[in-house]
């Protein structure tokens, strides 16, 4: 009897723990969620939803979440996931919620025709870099708007 009782115990308490070591860490899901609903915010105060796709705003929100620049609020973001005959680089003042500058941009002669669909880190490749950067301020260059 008393081997029962024990056997019923374990079954009931077992499957209340959480796993031991690289299991269920509530902080990071709780904080995910915090950051998925701040990024879908953002989004729609600043009205995007016309201009660009969320999933691009989403990976240069995070870029620029982790970069950690307090020491400014624009944020860049050019969507290569479409063609360069399109206005695909976007300039946003996330502390003012606007939409400063939207353009053209060009990829690197060797990333793709009109979409660009290889990239490279390599000096000399002539390919556009995925990623993020940290850059200086804009001027009027010979080609227009610049970073």
């Amino acid at each position: 009897m008393r081997t029962i009782i024990i056997s019923i115990l374990f079954l009931i308490f077992g499957n209340l723990t959480f796993p031991i070591g690289g299991g269920y860490k509530p902080h990071e899901n709780w904080y995910s969620g915090l950051f998925d609903n701040a990024c879908i915010f953002l989004y729609e105060e600043m009205n995007l939803s016309e201009l660009m796709q969320f999933d691009a705003f989403k990976a240069a929100f995070t870029g620029y979440k982790k970069l950690n620049n307090h020491n400014s609020s624009i944020l860049t973001v050019i969507d290569f996931s479409l063609p360069s005959t399109e206005k695909r680089m976007y300039v946003l003042d996330l502390a003012h919620k606007e939409v400063l500058y939207i353009s053209y941009v060009a990829h690197g002669r060797n990333s793709g025709d009109n979409y660009a669909t290889s990239f490279s880190n390599r000096n000399g490749s002539h390919k556009s870099s995925l990623g993020f950067y940290r850059t200086g301020g804009t001027y009027q260059g010979s080609n227009g708007y610049s970073l």
